[in-house]
């Protein structure tokens, strides 16, 4: 007996060695391709299960990015309100805003008398607006950053979708000659998306679409009280000069001749007008400590409602384009496998 026999589980060996080492030869293949197509097919597995991880990771750094560029956006714009608070309570510009702003209601009454209350709470609250306005909410300048931000953005997101699909569709054997073809389509792609969208036209309508938002619900400005004071100030001090012309006239003189200072008719006009000033600005400090913080909050509410509205104009301006490139790259995709 030859030592095919002496191999269980093949009792036909006996009958041909040759038909034996066949048969050994053909297991030994089968359990080999099994293993071999069991490795691959895990390694193809853990693949795809690396690429969805890479598409996540990619798409939070993403959405990151953003919220980054938007909390800078509004960060600039918040600080402005400092600012505009230190110019709302000045003394000298505080003089100035309530004295064209009682000129304008004195216009409005003149224009209209019998509405004369309606209309000096209209011009005050249009002067308050556009005080805002200019100094804090910049709509113009602002929607210009932000259309620049939204450039950025789309950019950025077109690209990734350039390498996303360019992995996905280049796998395996060719993969160099793939992406060789394939790029340089969807690089036009995006190319084509970014042009419409930094033409002139749509740069416009863009432009008066965030100026909208931009100029919208932002609340918060100083009363009638805070526009009248100056003149209140020197209207009460007039009609206490007229009622008690002597008396006034007298303390002046007395205290100018305690402190040495000549007493004319120049240096009581001079000491007439520095106290109705301190009175004023003792007035205005009085005003601050009770109405800034309110002045504040109020803008600030204004600016995080339009926070907002204006993430989600970007939101769908970038979803937009990301919508555009992938129907427009599908084909190019399809065609390629």
């Amino acid at each position: 007996m030859g030592r095919a026999a002496m191999i269980p589980g093949l009792p036909q060996a006996e009958l041909s060695p040759l038909c034996g080492r066949a048969c050994i030869a053909i297991l030994i293949c089968a359990v080999t391709a099994f293993s071999i197509t069991a490795v691959f097919a895990g390694q193809t597995g853990q693949s795809g299960d690396h690429e969805a991880e890479f598409e996540k990771r990619d798409r939070v750094l993403s959405e990151g990015l953003l919220a980054q560029d938007l909390d800078a956006f509004f960060s600039r714009r918040i600080e402005r309100v400092g600012p505009y608070a230190d110019w709302t309570y000045g003394w000298a510009s505080s003089y100035a805003a309530s004295y064209m702003s009682t000129a304008r209601i004195l216009l409005s009454i003149w224009s209209d008398p019998a509405e004369w209350r309606a209309n000096s709470i209209r011009v005050i609250r249009e002067d308050q607006i556009k005080s805002v306005t200019q100094r804090v909410l910049k709509p113009q300048q602002d929607a210009a950053e932000l259309s620049w931000l939204v450039d950025r953005q789309t950019a950025s997101r077109l690209f990734l979708l350039e390498m996303q699909l360019l992995d996905h569709s280049c796998a395996g054997e060719g993969d160099q000659a793939c992406r060789l073809a394939l790029h340089p389509q969807l690089s036009a792609v995006s190319s084509a998306i970014m042009a419409d969208r930094l033409a002139p036209a749509a740069q416009a309508m863009e432009a008066v679409a965030f100026t909208r938002i931009l100029s919208a619900k932002a609340d918060g400005g100083p009363d009638l009280f805070h526009v009248m004071r100056p003149l209140t100030t020197r209207l009460a001090l007039l009609v206490l000069r007229l009622t008690e012309l002597a008396s006034i006239v007298l303390l002046i003189s007395a205290g100018l001749r305690r402190v040495y200072v000549p007493n004319t008719a120049t240096t009581r006009f001079l000491v007439a007008i520095g106290v109705a000033w301190s009175l004023d600005f003792a007035l205005l400090g009085i005003e601050r400590n009770w109405n800034e913080q309110s002045l504040k909050d109020g803008i600030y509410a204004g600016l995080e409602a339009q926070r907002r509205d204006v993430t989600a104009a970007v939101i769908s301006a970038l979803d937009g384009a990301e919508s555009s490139f992938l129907a427009a790259a599908r084909p190019i995709v399809q065609e390629m496998r």
